[in-house]
């Protein structure tokens, strides 16, 4: 039993040679699959990364491909509101004008327009006519007034001069009376004094008959412009 120790011992040597060498190509086995892992996730994400990319240009350019088509369509949208806008003020234009009349009434209304300046014109004139006549006329009245207040002035002047000289008449009465002291004053016959009161209302009558000849010249100055 001794004996074949030795023989033995190489052999369990060998086994474990066998055995760390296959852990060794385990090991590598692995390793490799792990650097396989690896790379297939490093191809992986460049993959990712070349699909985002190209993700990203799709969409930018999908961006600029919408952008541009939403320009286009403003225009679009600014030129059909352009023509809807045209074409209300076209329509109310249209409106406007069949409101309007025709060319034959204007006609007919500018001719009753001249018509009726033309008689303005007539009217303005007979107005100033009647305005210088009646004009005159107020003129001729105030005449007429300043040749009363003058004939009555002086009829109250002449009225006056004859008060005093009956005055004075009177005073020379008095005066012969007093002289004669035996000779009784003169008294007035009450015929004397009826003659005086007559002479005096025949004087007012005569004054306030020209006043009223000369109201009723007024009016027929007035009769007369109005005519």
């Amino acid at each position: 039993m001794l004996q074949k120790l030795p023989v033995l011992h190489p052999l369990i040597q060998q086994s474990h040679r066998q055995h760390g060498y296959e852990a060794i190509l385990i090991q590598i086995a692995q390793y490799e699959i792990a650097m396989k892992q690896h790379q297939l996730m490093h191809q992986m994400n460049e993959r990712e990364v070349k699909n985002y990319q190209a993700e990203v240009l799709r969409i930018a350019s999908e961006i600029e491909d919408t952008q541009s088509h939403i320009s286009k369509l403003k225009q679009e949208l600014q030129q059909a509101q352009e023509i809807r806008n045209n074409k209300l003020e076209y329509d109310r234009i249209a409106h406007d004008i069949l409101q309007l009349e025709g060319r034959d009434e204007y006609e007919k209304k500018i001719t009753q327009m001249r018509a009726d300046i033309e008689m303005l014109k007539q009217e303005k004139s007979k107005q100033s006519a009647v305005f210088q006549n009646r004009k005159g006329q107020f003129g001729k009245l105030l005449e007429m007034v300043k040749e009363l207040q003058t004939s009555i002035s002086s009829e109250r002047e002449s009225t006056n001069e004859m008060k005093n000289i009956v005055l004075n008449m009177d005073d020379g009465f008095d005066d012969r009376s007093d002289e004669g002291a035996s000779t009784p004053a003169a008294v007035p016959e009450p015929a004397d004094v009826e003659m005086e009161e007559k002479d005096k209302t025949t004087s007012s009558h005569r004054f306030s008959e020209r006043d009223d000849d000369g109201d009723e010249e007024g009016m027929v100055e007035d009769g007369e412009e109005g005519a």
